[in-house]
């Protein structure tokens, strides 16, 4: 099954659809976010036209963990999947539609064990729908874009020799391939026009971001306003504990096949989702923050963490309005810093939208698992 890109490719070449398109002529890049972390996203940028179909090799300078294709991937009509080999990792996509938004294709996150870092990429091609038919566009090795330090600012890297360019001010980023490197870069600016400097939420979406725990929804938007449901909750902690396998029919509203089920089917079978009292789980209903404390209070008691510190929550009028089942997990949440409360209210059975729960999340993984 993971050779099918490479049969579709070269299905095209036999038809005698192969063509020189004009996307040759300014190659793409590779931009990878949260370099020098566990948790990497990568994207292929700068590209023109419409394309089904990507191929692409990362070369690390240690051995990858596994990568997690981004949800959109994972619709109907698409096929992904890796193959490792040493140090680097074969990533394979193909969709009956186009994959790219705009300019850019979202791959999803690589992870690894502990730090690495990705110093080049090599054997990209891309199957472009035209109105002439299928073209290949193949490029040998691929320039990056991204960085780390602090600071802010811009910068870009190759590490394949030469000096990459950057701005911004403060931080420093090293090349890390054969030639030199970058100084002056610094964090590259979020790609979100909807996440400004001064929003509350802005320091937030940087970590879940950079850390690879959310993406946005779309090339250049957060929604922080959007809404986080049950499934994408539980497929953010599937990957920050580096996505193990799993199966099974956890519930029968969680078929196979989606983006969301090995997350559940690994959350249940570890305790850490119940449920509904229906026997549903509702993966694409909104995610309160009770139901969120809850998932976390049961996936912390998972890891192990020290989860006794309890909060007094008489202090909040409407601390009568938390559920049972999560009176524990929210006097927790709050005595850990993870859900502080709306002006003097808790807001138990209020929706966490997408701002909130990268928020919770950042504090869950500073406060909770000692995460920088």
């Amino acid at each position: 099954m993971k050779r099918i890109l490479s049969l579709l490719l070269a299905s095209a070449l036999a038809a005698g659809l192969l063509v020189c398109p004009a996307a040759a002529a300014s190659a793409p890049w590779v931009r990878i976010d949260g370099r020098g972390t566990g948790s990497q996203t990568v994207s292929v940028q700068g590209l023109s036209g419409s394309y089904n179909g990507v191929q692409l090799t990362l070369n690390l300078n240690k051995a990858p963990g596994s990568f997690q294709f981004d949800q959109a991937l994972s619709g109907g009509g698409s096929y992904a999947t890796y193959s490792p080999d040493g140090n680097s990792i074969t990533l394979y996509v193909t969709s009956r539609g186009p994959l790219n938004q705009g300019g850019v294709i979202s791959l999803g996150s690589l992870l690894g064990d502990g730090a690495f870092t990705v110093q080049s990429v090599t054997g990209m091609k891309l199957l472009e729908i035209n109105p002439d038919g299928a073209a290949e566009s193949v490029f040998d090795r691929v320039s990056l874009s991204g960085g780390s330090g602090s600071g802010s600012g811009g910068g870009s890297w190759t590490p394949d020799g030469g000096t990459g360019s950057g701005g911004g001010t403060g931080g420093t980023n090293t090349g890390t391939g054969s030639g030199g490197g970058n100084t002056g870069g610094g964090t590259a600016p979020l790609p979100f026009a909807d996440v400004r400097e001064g929003d509350w939420y802005r320091e937030a979406v940087d970590y879940v971001y950079r850390t690879g725990l959310m993406n946005g929804t779309g090339p250049n938007a957060f929604n922080p306003g959007g809404t986080t449901t049950r499934g994408m909750i539980v497929t953010i902690l599937h990957r920050l504990e580096g996505s193990p396998a799993a199966w099974g029919a956890a519930f029968p509203d969680v078929p196979s096949g989606q983006y969301y089920s090995q997350a559940v089917a690994w959350a249940s079978a570890n305790g850490i989702v119940n449920g509904y009292d229906n026997g549903l789980f509702g993966p694409n209903d909104s995610i309160t923050r009770e139901q969120m404390a809850a998932i976390l209070y049961r996936y912390a008691a998972h890891k192990g963490y020290n989860v006794s510190a309890r909060a007094d929550l008489s202090a909040y009028p409407d601390a009568w309005r938390v559920s049972g089942y999560a009176l524990d997990a929210m006097s927790w949440a709050n005595q850990a810093g993870l859900i502080t409360g709306s002006g003097n209210s808790l807001l138990p059975g209020g929706d966490a939208i997408r701002a909130q729960a990268a928020a919770i999340l950042m504090r869950f993984c500073k406060n909770v698992a000692g995460l920088p």
